[in-house]
C-alpha cells in the first residue's frame, strides 16, 4: 500500500537515510513538478523550486503528522514555496521597475 510505503520513507528520512530521501522524492518529484510548472509557467523556476521544495520537505519532517497521507502534505508545502517565490518576484519587479525610486533624479 502506498501510505505504508510513503510512512517508511518518512522514517527513514526523519532518521537521516539519504536513501530514503531519494525514494521520496523519486516517488513525487514528477508530481510537484507538474504542480510548480502549472504556477510558474517556466521550465527552469520549476526544477529549481521542485528541489527547494524537497529539501524544505526534509528538513522539517518533523512537522508531519504521522498518520496522514504524505502526498497532499508535498502538495501544501510545494504551494506556499511557490506562492512565496511569486510575491518575491511581484515585489522585486515593482521595486525596480520604472519610478521604482522617485526621489533619484538622472
Amino acid at each position: 500500500m502506498a501510505a505504508d510505503e510513503d510512512r517508511r520513507l518518512i522514517l527513514l528520512c526523519r532518521n537521516g537515510d539519504e536513501e530514503g530521501d531519494r525514494e521520496l522524492m523519486n516517488r513525487y518529484e514528477k508530481y510537484v513538478y507538474a504542480l510548480r510548472r502549472r504556477f510558474s509557467g517556466d521550465r527552469d523556476d520549476a526544477l529549481n523550486l521542485t528541489q527547494e521544495m524537497f529539501i524544505r520537505s526534509c528538513r522539517n519532517l518533523d512537522r508531519f503528522q504521522r498518520g496522514r497521507p504524505c502526498k497532499p502534505w508535498l502538495r501544501q508545502v510545494a504551494i506556499r514555496l511557490c506562492l512565496n517565490h511569486c510575491v518575491m518576484e511581484a515585489g522585486s519587479r515593482r521595486s525596480s521597475g520604472p519610478g521604482a525610486f522617485p526621489h533619484i533624479n538622472d
